[in-house]
Parts: C-alpha cells; structure tokens; sequence
C-alpha cells in the first residue's frame, strides 16, 4: 500500500496500513477542531476584519466653536490603524504626499479632499479650493499625528475624539462617533 502522507521513514512507514489511517485520522481531526475552535472564539474579531470599514472624511464651516475643521468620523479600531500606517508612511519619508480622499476605506463627504504632505515646516491645513485643502506637516510632525491615533487602534471608549492637528486656521479632528 502506498502511503498518503509523507514523515520520515522511521516514523510513519513503520506503522501497519490500519495504524497510518488512524493517525491521519488524529491529525487532520486535530486540524480541523483547532480551525473551528479559533473561530468560535474570534467569529466577531474575524468578520470585522473581513469588513471594509468606511471612515467619513468632512469639512465643516461652522456650526461649533471649533469651526472650521476637518473631521474624519464613523469609524472603528480597524479605521485606525489604517490611518496611522498611512501616516507612518509619511513619517519615515516612504511616502512624501497622500491623497486621504483617495484612499480605500476613506468615504469623503460633499467632496471633502485632503492632501496629507510632507513638508518642510509644520503648516498645518491651508484651504485651495472650496472642499480641497492641504495638510503639510514635517516627518517628526507626522510622528506625533501617528503616536496620537494609537490609542483609538484598539477599541476606543464612546464619545472619545482626538485632535490631530491644530496648526493654521484649519484643525483636523479624529472622532470616530462624530461628536466632540
């Protein structure tokens, strides 16, 4: 009889015909009951995973005090950690500009487009156009953007928000209820 499985010889073609199914059997029940296992426990961690998230990406003109800001809002754990890769790209300079707008997982509002820059000084957001604007920041300024996210790369408490950037006229907010 030919073997299914290949171990060392020593092992596993010592073994009668009936006693190299049954370990076959042991091994692949093994398999199987420790997928099922990892997926019981983390069914809801899995599909959220799975699930493409949408962060809103938002101008506002008025309407607070804080009035004008950015406002990058409905977003989870998963959103996050999203954008603090992509602003870590910034920082280590593998990247020099970022379209935010453009970016999967990103859902502008009205037409909101952010331009997310490395620049030589840290600007802060400037306005080119009625919903376009540009956010240049220096690498280490990036850095503190990024170190500001981490906290909401997990699961953040209700109602908890994060100024990201208030240099210029412009603040750029991170709330992932919407509200501040």
């Amino acid at each position: 009889m030919r073997t299914l499985w290949r171990y060392p010889r020593n092992v596993f073609e010592t073994l009668n015909p009936t006693a190299q199914v049954v370990s076959l059997i042991v091994i692949f029940s093994a398999l199987i009951e420790a997928m099922f296992s990892r997926l019981r426990k983390n069914a809801v961690t899995e599909w959220q995973r799975c699930r493409i998230a949408v962060m809103k990406l938002q101008f506002l003109t008025d309407g607070s005090p804080d009035c004008p800001l950015i406002r990058l809002y409905d977003s989870e754990a998963a959103d996050a950690v999203r954008l603090k890769e992509l602003l870590d790209c910034l920082a280590i300079g593998s990247r020099t500009s970022i379209s935010l707008h453009e970016q999967k997982g990103i859902e502008p509002v009205d037409g909101c487009q952010l331009n997310l820059r490395v620049g030589k000084r840290d600007t802060g957001i400037v306005q080119k156009g009625p919903f376009t604007f540009e956010c240049d920041l220096t690498p280490a300024g990036w850095a503190d953007v990024a170190l500001l996210i981490e906290p909401f790369c997990e699961a953040a408490e209700a109602n908890t928000y994060q100024w990201l950037n208030e240099y210029g006229q412009i603040s750029l907010l991170l709330s992932p209820a919407g509200t501040w």
